[in-house]
């Protein structure tokens, strides 16, 4: 269990920092993953979301910071 919630953790953290406009590689070094794995995770939001492109991607983790903050 500690390792899936590990896994969710690090992907909504990733959404996070995305959202803040960070690049992959700036991610990966704020959570110590390779940014391959950073990749992935933006690959499969993209994925799951329906998403186009890196500029959708963005768009929506950016409303989805703000709407946590707010």
């Amino acid at each position: 269990m500690i390792f899936i919630h590990a896994r969710v953790s690090a992907s909504s953290k990733s959404s996070n920092s995305i959202g803040e406009g960070l690049t992959s590689r700036e991610i990966s070094v704020r959570l110590n993953l390779g940014p391959s794995t950073v990749d992935s995770y933006r690959a499969r939001i993209k994925q799951k979301l329906a998403l186009k492109n890196a500029a959708e991607l963005y768009q929506r983790a950016a409303l989805w910071v703000a709407a946590r903050e707010a």
